[in-house]
């Protein structure tokens, strides 16, 4: 079974100034117009540990999508088997955001237009420390 996101968002949308820690988790198969696993935005800050991403599809960011000064460190998070119709098939990173990534593995994702494991737009911020993006579909990160 799978979750379709009325509001254009798959899994969880997360917004509006808040914090949100998730933590030994899943998300798994959602589907959604905007964001397929994790949607991120408007001054919030999201701390996952020890999460799996996996089989979501969107257009853009089919497990992860970070805009318009989200927040997101990834900790222990695997993200594999995403799709995006367009840009960024794990993870899809735009406008004035910070992404955090230490001992998380990107792989197998498939971002049709570009980045299959990771796409970044204007004014994103990412660093990864003990990290893993492999198997990308046509060799765009």
């Amino acid at each position: 079974s799978f979750n379709v996101g009325s509001s254009g968002i798959g899994g969880i949308r997360l917004n509006s100034g808040s914090t949100f820690t998730m933590t030994d988790s899943i998300l798994y198969n959602n589907l959604g117009a905007f964001a397929g696993g994790l949607y991120v935005e408007d001054n919030l800050s999201a701390l996952l540990q020890r999460v799996e991403i996996s089989r979501n599809t969107t257009t853009n960011g089919g497990g992860i999508t970070v805009v318009n000064n989200g927040v997101i460190d990834l900790e222990n998070v695997t993200i594999s088997g995403n799709t995006a119709s367009m840009y960024g098939g794990g993870v899809y990173l735009q406008g004035n955001l910070a992404a955090d990534l230490n001992h998380v593995t990107i792989a197998d994702n498939t971002g049709t237009s570009n980045g299959d494991a990771i796409y970044i737009g204007s004014n994103g911020r990412w660093s990864s420390k003990n990290s893993i993006i492999a198997y990308l579909a046509d060799g765009d990160v």
